[in-house]
């Protein structure tokens, strides 16, 4: 980035900050085995929100195992008698004498997804931040479904864009496909009830204008029934130029860039 903003651009863009999406199944990741957090520095961050000796230990457990069981609480218990129970961030004292091991499971597993999605909005932080610097604005592109619980899992991309500030312009892929527009409205009219005020928002749109596409309504449908459900949003983004399909030949010239 800091290569980027010596070019002075007119602004930046930051797509793909999320997680990779699982195939068929693991599209939806349900144990925390499967959550990207692995790395040196995520687990050691993820162990040091535990707030005692049990707590650590119990999230150790949980994160080796995928899992933590009645037994799991006993040896815990047994180690460090001294304390109640297991403590970690964000987490109060049960006023159950003794949880069951259901309730455990949904605290660890909710810990994980919250540590996953602050890793999306560290990493994003941290990247910007010379543009920032140097007053250059940025937009974030995301899946308005990426931060979504599915079933008893969650999207496997993990992309809270709930969380993200207002200093950068969102913009949603709204790319659902219905045959009609009202599933892309949908989608963009989610993003603009959960975001800030004052947060710019300007949506990501496929098609072709005036023609319907593999179930798809054009581009001008689509931008007509954004205008009519959210009429603050006065701007789009228009994703792979060449779905414009008598500018396939000039799509791909633009494609050679010559420094």
């Amino acid at each position: 980035m800091h290569e980027v903003v010596k070019r002075k651009p007119d602004g930046v863009a930051f797509d793909y900050v999320r997680y990779k999406r699982g195939a068929g199944a693991a599209s939806v990741v349900s144990n925390v085995r499967y959550l990207w957090i692995y790395g040196a520095s995520s687990l050691q961050a993820f162990r040091d929100r535990a707030e005692n000796f049990q707590g650590r230990e119990i999230i150790n457990r949980f994160l080796k195992q995928g899992y933590v069981t009645p037994n799991d609480l006993k040896v815990v218990k047994k180690l460090y008698p001294q304390e109640t129970e297991p403590l970690w961030q964000g987490r109060q004292p049960s006023d159950q004498k003794e949880p069951a091991i259901t309730y455990w499971q949904k605290e660890l597993w909710q810990l994980d997804v919250g540590h996953a999605f602050i890793g999306v909005t560290y990493y994003l932080d941290t990247v910007s931040k010379p543009v920032f610097q140097q007053k250059i604005p940025a937009s974030i592109a995301f899946f308005s479904d990426g931060n979504q619980p599915v079933g008893e899992g969650f999207d496997s991309r993990m992309q809270p864009w709930h969380l993200f500030s207002s200093t950068y312009e969102w913009q949603p892929m709204a790319y659902a496909v219905c045959g009609k527009p009202n599933c892309i409205v949908d989608q963009v009219r989610r993003v603009a009830q959960y975001a800030p005020s004052g947060t710019k928002i300007a949506p990501i749109l496929v098609g072709q204008w005036n023609v319907s596409f593999t179930n798809r309504p054009s581009l001008k449908v689509q931008m007509q029934a954004i205008r009519s459900a959210v009429p603050a949003i006065n701007s789009i983004s228009h994703f792979a130029f060449s779905w414009q399909v008598e500018e396939v030949a000039l799509s791909r010239s633009r494609q050679i860039c010559k420094l």
